[in-house]
């Protein structure tokens, strides 16, 4: 049986769930003042622009990228606010996980898309210093981003 599709309203109720979340997390999280603000600011932001989206945005194509660079911070930061974070979205029961993006795309052996692209030209480096991912994996990851940039030219 085919699962009913979930409407813009449904998608963005449990998004604003998800930003209610971090912003608790992040109201109690002991980190810098500067990027406490910065990711508080976001978490409003991105709950009014799912919760009040301007007619033309008011898609689940257009949510679904304002949860993935939402995601982004949740997904690649390390720290005692950011497990607290994924456990009151899983005690919510709220339908997302943490996804490790290096992995992903290893595994695949290959950059699927523009905001992969973006994404491992962005961090690699620091994921490399910060043992994240190994030199070995650096270089996949770079022989990825050769190919990925050579399939867009055609």
């Amino acid at each position: 049986m085919k699962k009913a599709r979930q409407t813009y309203e449904q998608r963005a109720e449990q998004f604003a769930g998800v930003c209610d979340i971090g912003i608790k997390v992040l109201t109690e999280a002991e980190i810098a003042p500067d990027e406490k603000e910065r990711m508080l600011r976001i978490c409003r932001s991105d709950k009014e622009m799912a919760l009040h989206p301007l007619p033309v945005y008011k898609r689940v194509g257009s949510l679904k990228c304002i949860e993935a660079e939402h995601f982004w911070y949740w997904n690649e930061h390390n720290g005692k606010h950011i497990d607290e974070f994924w456990r009151g979205v899983r005690e919510a029961g709220l339908p997302y996980e943490r996804k490790d993006m290096f992995k992903k795309i290893l595994r695949r052996g290959s950059i699927s898309n523009m905001q992969e692209y973006d994404y491992v030209i962005d961090e690699i480096l620091v994921a490399e210093q910060t043992g994240r991912i190994s030199l070995d994996e650096v270089e996949r990851l770079n022989n990825y981003l050769n190919n990925y940039e050579k399939k867009r030219q055609k």
